[in-house]
């Protein structure tokens, strides 16, 4: 008796779907009366941070991205962050197995 063959068709989309989504974050400098700060915004335009620039520090420089990282979870997909033109400011290369590869920041 010969046996058969059994074929299933497996949707990549969804092993790859983490990897390869993004979440998009919109980032503007504030001026206020505590300070100079960044606000953030998801692309459905709801706040997700709200942080004060440190001492000596560029305005969109790494610390903004270090912050935005503790706070983000790799479920969710790469972090991309543009500022209020659409302008790519930083963006997250791939994540693999835990573990992320961060491209360098891109300069505006």
């Amino acid at each position: 008796e010969s046996k058969r063959r059994r074929t299933e068709l497996v949707d990549v989309s969804e092993i790859l779907a983490p990897a390869l989504r993004g979440v998009i974050v919109n980032c503007r400098h504030q001026s206020s009366s505590d300070g100079e700060l960044v606000v953030c915004t998801n692309i459905a335009g709801n706040e997700v941070a709200r942080l004060h620039v440190p001492p000596g520090e560029e305005i969109f420089g790494q610390w903004l991205v270090d912050a935005l990282l503790a706070q983000h979870r790799k479920s969710e997909g790469l972090l991309r962050l543009i500022d209020p033109l659409g302008q790519l400011l930083w963006k997250q290369e791939r994540a693999l197995g835990g573990h992320t590869i961060i491209s360098e920041r891109l300069e505006a």
